[in-house]
């Protein structure tokens, strides 16, 4: 099947070196095992198609025919957590190579999982649901009777199909050639970003504060993090340029999914849509911190029904001419737009399982 608009920009954006993996881990109660390990994830590669699917040279999904688990877990035990993310954001998955876009990490040291993915059939609430899956599927078993994966699923379903976006979208949003995603260059320019990137560890004990002061003010985490970039990046800007601050969101757009569709296929996936913070300079430069996270919560939590509108503008527009996606990726590397940061937090959602430190997960 044809890639989706937005799983085709995520090849597209890897292929050019703009953007590689992101990784979700957890801290497991439990001693883990290479045999528990392929023996857990082998349930849930037999279960869920997005784990045997490789992108073909023309952007189309097609499954993996056959494949070993012992080729997609690695155990590790003399590395620090910003080493192996340094590690594994670098990891380059080679569409040719047509292995499974995705990795699973052990840190031995730490009792540590790793779920390190290529953006295309995954996303964050996806890495989320790997480790609350593969929870329920966790025995006691340490012997490997086969670890060859051997798909039999006979279709896959992508977001456009599930999320049936209508045509009625065509002219209406911003997506555009060559436009989009788009950034300030001012703002690249300044002497704080640059074409790199750097791991940056936030321990529990500081995550957890910053939760709960987002939290007793009516925020989110999320909201906090937009208000101290906003504030880190405001200065670039004189008032009497007269700009608004625009920062685009990625949201979780399960919710769009045809009711009729079996969750079983929609559990895994790239479902996210994009919400647009929109803010005067002025605004931001002459608030509290405290103030613009409220502000963000306020729009996010008012407009999350609109969040998929332009997800559906470049669907709908790629259907007539699907350069545009590469065009706008394109875009993007010429200007050396995109610098590549890490951030690791700990706590940042919490497993309702016993077999997980529900005081670790990142």
């Amino acid at each position: 099947m044809l890639l989706s608009a937005y799983e085709t920009s995520m090849c597209v954006s890897s292929n050019k070196g703009l953007y590689n993996n992101f990784i979700i881990g957890a801290e497991y109660k439990e001693l883990l095992s290479l045999g528990k390990i392929i023996n857990a994830v082998k349930q849930l590669c037999l279960k869920y198609p997005q784990f045997s699917l490789a992108v073909s040279d023309d952007y189309h999904s097609e499954f993996i025919n056959e494949y070993d688990l012992k080729n997609c877990i690695d155990i590790v035990n003399d590395s620090s957590i910003e080493e192996i993310l340094q590690k594994y954001t670098d990891l380059k998955f080679n569409y040719a190579d047509k292995v499974p876009l995705w990795r699973v990490v052990l840190d031995s040291k730490t009792n540590t999982l790793f779920f390190v993915v290529d953006h295309t059939y995954f996303d964050g609430t996806a890495g989320k649901t790997f480790h609350v899956e593969f929870c329920k599927v966790l025995g006691d078993d340490d012997i490997v009777e086969d670890s060859i994966i051997r798909p039999k699923f006979e279709s896959y379903s992508t977001s456009t199909e599930m999320m049936r976006f209508q045509d009625r979208f065509v002219g209406s949003g911003i997506i555009d050639k060559g436009t989009y995603p788009k950034m300030d260059e001012r703002l690249m320019n300044s002497p704080y970003f640059k074409h790199n990137y750097k791991v940056v560890h936030l321990s529990k004990e500081k995550t957890d504060n910053l939760v709960k002061l987002a939290r007793d003010n009516g925020f989110k985490l999320t909201g906090l993090m937009y208000s101290i970039a906003s504030k880190a990046i405001v200065y670039s800007y004189k008032d009497e340029d007269n700009k608004k601050i625009r920062t685009m969101i990625a949201i979780n757009s399960r919710f769009k999914v045809d009711s009729q569709i079996d969750p079983l296929f929609y559990k895994f996936g790239l479902f996210y849509g994009t919400y647009f913070h929109i803010n005067d300079i002025s605004f931001i430069k002459n608030s509290e911190i405290i103030e613009i996270g409220k502000n963000f919560q306020k729009g996010l939590n008012e407009n999350k029904d609109k969040c998929m509108e332009d997800c559906e503008v470049l669907e709908t527009k790629a259907k007539k001419d699907r350069s545009i996606i590469e065009q706008s990726q394109d875009d993007m590397a010429s200007r050396d737009l995109c610098p590549l940061t890490t951030l690791t937090i700990s706590n940042l959602g919490v497993l309702n399982d016993d077999k997980v430190n529900k005081s670790n997960t990142q």
